[in-house]
Formats: structure tokens, C-alpha cells, sequence
């Protein structure tokens, strides 16, 4: 066999991984921990069986566990749907802020117009990622260093308030 047949069979095998990769991976997603989770039931079931001297027949043992693999796929779906339905909750709770930040994007074109609009940028950006406390930091006209412009929950009461970064600051570079 030459070098030439070498590195084709080798390409040859490489692209039959590849695609067995592609369609065996997400089934031996499932396969393994399946497979897995059955024989440590069923060795529940032994254990379960020496203690309590139960009845551990062939036909109890398939039956318990194809009732036990229908609960956790039951338990699964309902968890994906619980999940499911409280992401949706919850962006229909901040999609009025992202509609209204959306559209205050289009107006911002400079930073002068930002400098005007900061404050009801700033309380739209909060609103929508569901935050408590933000502040909008600009850089000083005549300074090198970046100051607080807007507060959100405005106030003096606001631990941000006070808030100045300088040029030379880790988050500034």
C-alpha cells in the first residue's frame, strides 16, 4: 500500500467519523446516562429486594422500570414547559422597555443627542434586563476622566451617585 492509498483511506475514515459523530453524538447523549440511570435503578431494586424481601420477578422488574422511565420523561417534559413558559413571562414583562429602547436607538446618533437622552436611555437599559441600580459614565468635556451623568434610581441616595473613573482605570483601557 502505498502513501497515497495511506492518506486516502485515512481521509476516508476521518469523514466516517465525522458523520458518525454527527448523527450517533446526540443519541449517545441520551443512550448513556439512559443506560446508566436503568442499572442503577435496577440495582435499586436489588438492594430494595435484599432488604425487603419483596417479590423481584422478571416481568416486575421491566414494568417498574418502563414506569420509572415514563415519570422522569414526564418529570422532563414538564420541566422544559415550566421553563419555557417562565422565559416567556418574563420578556413579555421587559419587551415594553426593549420596544421603547429599540426606538430611542434610532434617535441616538451622537454623542451630544446622548448626552441629552442619557437619562431615559439609561432608565430603558434598566428596566430592561430587569436591573436595580445602573449608571451612565460620559467623558468629561475639559477631563480626562469618566463621571457619572446619569443615575438610575436618580437621587444622591445612590451608592453610584459619586461614582468617577480615570483614564488610567482597568475598566476605562
Amino acid at each position: 500500500m502505498n502513501s497515497h492509498n495511506l492518506d486516502a483511506l485515512v481521509a476516508t475514515v476521518r469523514r466516517a467519523l465525522a458523520k458518525f459523530r454527527l448523527v450517533a453524538g446526540p443519541g449517545l447523549a441520551w443512550v448513556v446516562p439512559g443506560a446508566i440511570g436503568i442499572a442503577g435503578y435496577w440495582l435499586l431494586l436489588v438492594i430494595l429486594h435484599a432488604l425487603f424481601r419483596f417479590q423481584l420477578g422478571l416481568t416486575a422488574t421491566l414494568v417498574t422500570t418502563l414506569s420509572a422511565i415514563l415519570i422522569a420523561a414526564s418529570a422532563y417534559k414538564l420541566h422544559h414547559y415550566i421553563l419555557a413558559r417562565r422565559a416567556k413571562a418574563v420578556k413579555e414583562q421587559s419587551h415594553y422597555y426593549r420596544r421603547e429602547l429599540s426606538d430611542l436607538a434610532n434617535k441616538v446618533r451622537s454623542v451630544l443627542s446622548l448626552r441629552q437622552q442619557g437619562g431615559e436611555l439609561l432608565t430603558l437599559v434598566t428596566k430592561a434586563v430587569g436591573g436595580t441600580r445602573a449608571c451612565l459614565l460620559l467623558h468629561e468635556v475639559n477631563g480626562e476622566d469618566f463621571t457619572v451623568q446619569f443615575v438610575e434610581p436618580k437621587g444622591q441616595d445612590n451608592p453610584l451617585s459619586g461614582l468617577k473613573l480615570g483614564e488610567q482605570s482597568a475598566i476605562v483601557k
